[in-house]
């Protein structure tokens, strides 16, 4: 477990450490559709320990260009004034560092089916508590931003986007290096999570976070211990909370997945459905 080494403790998870991204390394051979990589972090001045096996905890940004993407299909500016999750910001920080922005909730799902010019019928459909299942199978690979291209006739305020969107959390990763070895750094390596679906390139926000954008900025890191990460909430790769005692990420690499193609068969039938309802509403 992570303890101080004299004193009270200067960093804690409220008020994590800035660490330094000193390596960033790819593991994967020229051509690969995995893009598993090695990172050292940079710990001198931080004043805590860790063991062998306990987490890191990172605290990612969003990819500023999703952050402007999303800020202009909503029709906003950025610097309007909104209350997020951390309290009043402007739109474009809430955005960036407050809100979750890839993974869809219940509560923006729902604004959704009620403000579509055309209902939204079959999201409608299977926002029933019985179709939970096909609900799952409709969102993989979904983001809010398919939906703000899908229904641009919905107006938003600022504050109404931001009030449906959930809180941004940090992933937890396994340490994998030793401060007897290394005593002003921390050691992990993870599968830097990258997709495509639905014609977009998705990517995990804390592994290309790291991977693509670290290297310029303070990464804010504090340890858990083993024991305490499990059982917390992690983030997966399309979105959805869940939890699980490894942290890693999952990738999905190649086109000839079984689990793809599990879910574009699902989707098919989900698309039949949705052409049968459009159907008896026009009879």
């Amino acid at each position: 477990m992570a303890t101080q080494t004299s004193g009270a403790p200067r960093y804690t998870r409220n008020n994590p450490f800035p660490a330094k991204l000193a390596v960033n390394r790819s593991l994967c051979s020229e051509g690969s559709e995995k893009d598993t990589r090695h990172f050292e972090v940079d710990l001198k001045g931080w004043g805590l320990n860790y063991e062998v096996g306990d987490s890191m905890t990172v605290w990612p940004t969003n990819d500023p260009a999703l952050v402007d993407e999303i800020i202009q299909k909503i029709g906003a500016k950025g610097d309007e004034s909104v209350k997020g999750p951390n309290g009043n910001t402007t739109l474009r920080e809430a955005l960036f560092r407050d809100c979750r922005i890839t993974q869809t909730t219940p509560r923006f799902l729902k604004t959704i089916t009620e403000r579509a010019v055309n209902g939204a019928p079959l999201l409608s459909e299977l926002l029933k508590p019985e179709r939970k299942q096909d609900l799952d199978t409709y969102l993989w690979g979904m983001e809010v931003v398919d939906f703000l291209i899908e229904h641009p006739s919905i107006k938003w305020t600022p504050q109404d986007f931001v009030d449906t969107l959930a809180k941004l959390v940090p992933r937890l990763y396994s340490i994998s290096s030793s401060l007897k070895a290394h005593p002003d750094q921390v050691h992990f390596t993870i599968d830097v999570v990258h997709y495509e679906s639905r014609g977009r390139m998705r990517k995990g926000v804390c592994s290309t976070f790291l991977a693509e954008r670290a290297q310029n900025v303070p990464v804010p890191v504090f340890p858990n211990a083993s024991k305490f990460a499990r059982g917390r909430e992690h983030a997966d790769h399309h979105g959805r909370t869940r939890h699980r005692r490894c942290a890693v990420p999952r990738v999905l690499a190649g086109k000839e997945s079984n689990r793809r193609q599990g879910k574009e068969l699902a989707l098919l039938r989900l698309a039949a459905q949705a052409l049968q309802l459009f159907l008896r509403r026009r009879i």
